[in-house]
């Protein structure tokens, strides 16, 4: 229960940081930031595959759904981007 009251608690921490924080600057290294840690997880799995640690039923989906992820998030940065450039 104590892993749970601590992660609720870091998560508050960041979301008051953030809301303090928060701008257009911030918004891209967060973004960018979360892509690149899909982007690392999907290696990190591949790497698991090949050292035969995990199998191919559980690589291969958390490979796509990270892959995904880290699509549309760059996508909605990149639509954001040329959202504000034409404004």
């Amino acid at each position: 229960m104590s892993e749970y009251v601590i992660e609720i608690g870091a998560f508050v921490v960041l979301f008051l940081v953030l809301k303090k924080y928060w701008n257009t600057k911030v918004k891209e290294y967060f973004g960018n930031f979360v892509v690149g840690i899909n982007i690392f997880v999907c290696f990190l799995f591949l790497y698991a595959f090949i050292n035969q640690s995990l199998s191919y039923e559980i690589v291969f989906p958390k490979i796509l759904l990270h892959g995904i992820v880290a699509t549309i998030i760059y996508t909605l940065f990149q639509l954001d981007k040329k959202k504000w450039r034409n404004i």
